[in-house]
């Protein structure tokens, strides 16, 4: 049971009636910014970003494969929880500068959603 008292669906990290969603959004860097942009985020990205898209469940850099890759990974409500928090980041002007910033470095974004299984690790609250 959750705080709400909710019982929670077994291991699909959400409340019956919740559906979570996890976007990931991968950027492709051009050859060797990947670590300025990680440099970028850990200095002043994240925490604009958090402030706006809630909880980061992670930022991932690539280890083998695709070298010029990070991903990182949000948790959202739902589909309309994940709309709102991105308009609210498209217009804070804080973003806005750190993407015209360090937007050069990118040749390309690619965001994905994703559905916890039912059998996923509990998730917790966005």
């Amino acid at each position: 049971m959750d705080e709400d008292n909710q019982t929670s669906d077994a291991g699909t990290g959400a409340s019956k009636g919740v559906t979570l969603l996890i976007e990931q959004i991968t950027y492709v860097l051009h050859p060797g910014k990947a670590p300025a942009l990680v440099a970028a985020y850990q200095q002043e990205g994240a925490a604009v970003i958090q402030a706006n898209l809630g909880r980061m469940i992670a930022f991932l850099q690539a280890e083998v494969g695709g070298l010029d890759e990070v991903s990182h990974l949000w948790l959202f409500e739902d589909a309309a929880d994940r709309e709102v928090r991105h308009a609210n980041l498209l217009a804070d002007p804080a973003w806005q500068r750190f993407a015209q910033t360090y937007g050069h470095l990118l040749v390309s974004r690619r965001n994905q959603l994703w559905r916890p299984a039912p059998f996923s690790p509990d998730l917790g609250k966005t």
